[in-house]
């Protein structure tokens, strides 16, 4: 589950909302708690490529209120991440999340919702026609991260050139070792 059912989310007194979220929101990471170390990484390593990640571990604080905050997330981030496994396949809360995104982008032509799979997992109904980050399988750290920012750059071209395309001299082939023997059996010095 997301939160605990056993908290009660009163609502803010008349004229107090919850906190202010940051105004340049570039993504909110929807994730269930059994993935928060995933969506941790993620939003690290997106603050360090200058993006500003929402996420509910970092800037839902106790005594705000919970609902009010994940709509204000949801509405406000530019884009949502779906921290990608089994179990968020299966969570009600998640798929409320960007069931929400969903229905302001349902062809993906805004490319609002943005999975990362690290799980094996397929995704299932409304999810399978979206392209997805995989992150499955990857073992090192810098590949990781190469391809979550590679998936969440905006499209178009690259920040960097492709490398030429064109045919690379192959390097010549040293000649052969000399021998001193020669193939009819004399010697080279005789």
């Amino acid at each position: 589950q997301r939160h605990h059912v056993e908290q009660q989310h009163v609502p803010p007194p008349p004229g107090e909302d919850a906190p202010p979220l940051p105004r340049r929101t570039d993504f909110f990471i929807s994730y269930t708690s059994r993935d928060q170390e995933w969506a941790e990484w993620i939003a690290w390593k997106l603050q360090e490529a200058d993006y500003l990640p929402i996420l509910q571990a970092w800037d839902f604080r106790p005594g705000h209120n919970f609902v009010d905050l994940m709509h204000k997330a949801i509405e406000e981030a530019k884009r949502i991440i779906l921290v990608l496994s089994g179990a968020y396949l299966t969570s009600a809360f998640a798929t409320a999340e960007w069931q929400a995104v969903f229905a302001k982008d349902p062809t993906g032509q805004h490319g609002l919702l943005l999975p990362v799979r690290v799980e094996d997992v397929e995704p299932p109904g409304l999810l399978r026609g979206r392209i997805y980050i995989d992150l499955v399988g990857v073992l090192d750290e810098d590949t990781a991260v190469a391809t979550l920012l590679e998936g969440v750059r905006p499209p178009g071209p690259p920040p960097v050139p492709p490398k030429f395309p064109g045919l690379v001299a192959e390097p010549a082939m040293p000649p052969p070792f000399p021998t001193t023997s020669r193939t009819d059996g004399s010697h080279a010095d005789a």
